[in-house]
């Protein structure tokens, strides 16, 4: 049943394609990651009577990594030339007005709370 509402909405999406384009058509998932690096360290030994003076200092630093992947095709870049169809998942920096959305691009948004529908998720598995 998922998979025949899946094909049902990459047709209409293929439907809403300029008839004249002649651009191969690929399909993409697409996701994003933060790594981060949070220190809070707390406790010092010391022999018993001193007390140490220990600097704390709480350092946030995060690095937010993106990535497109075609899993046909194996590739992660150079698909300019083609009609690009990306499953994305819901997050608000997806369905923003401000977001602009090159021609040769269609978002499909997966359902809520489904990463294992996405095979990107997976790249940050091996990454963490």
């Amino acid at each position: 049943m998922r998979f025949r509402n899946d094909l049902k909405v990459l047709a209409e999406v293929l439907e809403e394609r300029d008839p004249s384009g002649t651009r191969p058509v690929v399909i993409m998932t697409q996701d994003e990651g933060r790594f981060g690096r949070i220190s809070d360290l707390r406790t010092c030994w010391a022999p018993k009577g001193v007390r140490p003076k220990i600097a704390r200092q709480i350092v946030r630093t995060f690095v937010h990594v993106y990535a497109a992947v075609c899993v046909g095709l194996g590739k992660m870049k150079d698909f300019k030339d083609y009609f690009v169809i990306m499953l994305v998942n819901g997050a608000g920096w997806h369905r923003s007005g401000r977001f602009k959305i090159p021609e040769n691009i269609r978002l499909i948004y997966q359902p809520s709370h489904s990463p294992e529908l996405n095979p990107a998720e997976h790249l940050w598995e091996e990454l963490r």
